[in-house]
């Protein structure tokens, strides 16, 4: 297939000013233009692979899989590119579905020789194989003890029990599902209203974190279903919509609130309480992720165009928390995922923004 060209060109968007107080700005190293707009995004973390996963969002008459909704549906496309060497890339499948996907993760490391597993939330959980030249819909999982099926909201895979997944969804629910049976271990009432994100524990097959409309940061122990606790939890709390569990230390855990510039760490052995706030944003925060093998560095991206990376150790002991790297995009930034560079000691991101996916090696 035709190369998707790289592009040198980066340059901030007028609608924000930039992060005034940071030393180290930096320019993204390129992006990569698609046909319609980029939210969902992965970049697979395994040392042998330089695959990275795309979800679009488009609303209007371009369903093609189902004729009878067409003038109802929202269409998505999922795109897999593979890097082939000094920061190209190669457009190398593509599939078509029904509703726009609102997670995509790679499998988790195993004994496989190569990574070509993912998984989407939408309308169901769906297992894709990476066939190369095709996506393959291998598996989708649906609650049959329901008449319809409920948004997902997101979902996390697990890291040590690659078997394991956990979703979330709109319906006040968090369903465990084994994909090697094809079936849901468990569904649990987590919320009293819409459940956005979960995630599971550092270190664990059991534990698990979610957030939603209610407000609060709630955990799970799959061993003890019967009794539940609630991290965090705001006075009169605009909605939680995203979580991410810190990947080294299994205390940390990032969330920011609807409409909020900031963003709340909480450390789960002082419950009810944010441990730190981070408040560089002068936009509303769309997204945020810890790097994948540091226990400290976590990315946050929003309305404000910029990329922040945060080293929340060594702002600690400061009165006012500032980021350590700032990095501006065009448009709004929608989403962001970590992944590796053919350096293994240099890190990368790249963030979903407008109808491109932008990346810096080096983070």
């Amino acid at each position: 297939m035709k190369p998707i060209t790289t592009h040198r060109r980066y340059s901030l968007s007028a609608a924000f000013q930039p992060v005034q107080t940071i030393s180290t700005q930096r320019k993204g190293d390129g992006f990569l233009e698609f046909p319609w707009p980029t939210y969902a995004i992965d970049w697979c973390k395994w040392q042998t692979s330089r695959k990275i996963a795309v979800g679009s969002f488009i609303e209007g008459n371009h369903n093609k899989v189902s004729q009878s909704l067409k003038d109802h549906a929202i269409n998505s496309k999922l795109r897999i590119l593979t890097e082939t060497g000094n920061q190209e890339f190669d457009s190398s499948a593509e599939a078509d579905t029904l509703y726009p996907f609102t997670k995509i993760q790679w499998e988790p490391k195993s004994d496989k020789v190569a990574c070509s597993l993912l998984a989407t939330t939408s309308d169901h959980l769906r297992i894709w194989e990476d066939k190369v030249v095709v996506i393959d819909e291998k598996l989708t999982l649906t609650n049959k003890a329901s008449k319809f099926s409920a948004p997902l909201t997101s979902f996390d895979w697990n890291l040590i029990s690659p078997n394991i997944i956990v979703t979330s969804s709109i319906d006040t629910t968090c369903t465990v599902w084994d994909i090697h049976v094809q079936t849901a271990k468990t569904q649990l009432i987590a919320h009293d209203r819409e459940v956005f994100d979960v995630g599971f524990l550092y270190g664990s097959t059991d534990i698990f974190a979610s957030v939603g409309s209610d407000g609060s940061v709630r955990m799970f122990d799959l061993r003890a279903l019967e009794h539940s606790t609630i991290i965090y939890e705001g006075v009169n709390p605009a909605p939680l919509l995203r979580l991410s569990m810190n990947p080294r230390d299994a205390n940390f855990i990032a969330t920011f609130h609807a409409d909020s510039s900031s963003i709340q760490i909480l450390d789960i052995r002082n419950p009810g309480v944010s441990f730190l706030e981070l408040t560089a944003h002068v936009g509303n925060v769309n997204c945020i992720s810890w790097q994948p093998d540091s226990r400290t560095v976590l990315a946050s991206g929003g309305d404000d165009c910029q990329i922040l990376i945060w080293d929340v150790e060594k702002d600690a002991g400061f009165p006012k928390k500032e980021p350590t790297l700032s990095w501006s995009s065009d448009w709004e930034i929608n989403n962001l995922a970590w992944g590796l560079s053919l350096n293994p000691n240099e890190k990368k991101i790249a963030v979903a923004s407008g109808k491109r996916v932008s990346y810096a090696v080096g983070c």
